[in-house]
């Protein structure tokens, strides 16, 4: 199981609905579930925020002096998470809504299914999953397209 604590920064706000429904597909997934932790609980934050945020936080972490889509934080120990009662907090996941939204025009799909899209990304990544490598971008592309085939905006069209 995996909740899902929201925030949003200078009220910066972002489809709900559309981060829970594909966490839920996601958790679901036997590569996904096998890296979540055996207990029955495992929680993540999901940040909604604007372009400035994402710039410093890309800087201060990774050296970047660019915004970018998302940013994931993983917490590599297991803590309990006092939003959630018992379950073990995996991490953070910040996602850019103007970014997000300028990229759904570009790609031609809805902005529920890119920020669907930089929620698994995001949620992998806290995972372990990486793609740095040409082999690990792959294995990461292929667990993407597993989820994202089982949620309501890919069913819509």
């Amino acid at each position: 199981m995996l909740d899902i604590a929201f925030r949003s920064v200078h009220g910066v706000r972002g489809p709900r609905e559309a981060v829970t429904g594909v966490l839920g597909c996601a958790a679901r997934v036997p590569l996904v579930r096998k890296k979540l932790t055996q207990r029955t609980q495992n929680s993540v934050t999901v940040i909604f925020c604007g372009i400035s945020t994402i710039r410093a936080l890309n800087f201060r972490y990774r050296n970047v002096r660019k915004p970018t889509d998302v940013l994931s934080f993983s917490y590599p120990f297991s803590r309990r998470d006092s939003q959630h009662g018992d379950s073990v907090f995996l991490g953070e996941i910040f996602i850019c809504v103007p970014i997000a939204r300028r990229q759904a025009r570009e790609y031609g799909h809805s902005m529920r299914a890119e920020i669907e899209l930089l929620v698994v990304h995001g949620l992998l990544h806290i995972l372990g999953f990486d793609h740095t490598t040409r082999s690990g971008a792959r294995k990461m592309r292929i667990i993407e397209n597993k989820i994202l085939r089982r949620t309501v905006s890919r069913t819509e069209h």
